[in-house]
């Protein structure tokens, strides 16, 4: 269950070298370029759309910097956590979901794990979405090849008339 992973999980997963793919996304905190906490946080917006208009996925933010280690072309994860320097209280990030994506979707869960004093890391559970396509920042967002991209016009067109089948 999501909420029962703990520090010692977090260490213990990222012992071992993980990759990306199209429902496992792993965000560094300290990404280059990105000094501002808030376009940190639209990148996780963004990776959410993408998650409910394609599988579905896992999220954490927080996770090891990627690199790609020599020989190699793919991007793999270990080591140190990146603990994201800022406290975001549950009820206030699945209020910013709401207000971001649109339409409104209930099928995000988040976890904090608290690594030390101020530092944090976060692991979102996304359900694929039956009512897509779903927008951030005034565009649909999807996941292909492990990377969550601009959604071309004619897959959420497709997607709006091939809905999964609900679980309920």
């Amino acid at each position: 269950m999501l909420t029962d992973i703990t520090l010692i999980d977090l260490v213990r997963f990222f012992a071992t070298e993980h990759e990306e793919s199209d429902t496992v996304e792993f965000k560094s905190y300290y990404e280059k370029g990105q000094n501002n906490h808030k376009h940190k946080e639209d990148a996780v917006l963004k990776t959410i759309c993408g998650f409910l208009n394609s599988s579905g996925g896992l999220l954490v933010w927080g996770a090891p910097e990627g690199h790609i280690p020599a020989g190699r072309q793919t991007k793999v994860f270990t080591g140190a956590l990146s603990p994201v320097s800022k406290l975001i209280e549950k009820d206030t990030f699945i209020s910013r979901v709401a207000n971001a994506i649109v339409p409104l979707s209930n099928l995000v869960k988040m976890h904090r794990v608290e690594i030390s004093t101020g530092e944090y890391v976060y692991v979102f559970d996304v359900e694929q979405s039956v009512h897509k396509p779903h927008q951030f920042d005034n565009r649909y967002w999807v996941r292909l090849d492990g990377q969550t991209s601009v959604a071309p016009h004619y897959l959420m067109v497709l997607s709006a008339c091939v809905q999964p089948e609900r679980k309920h």
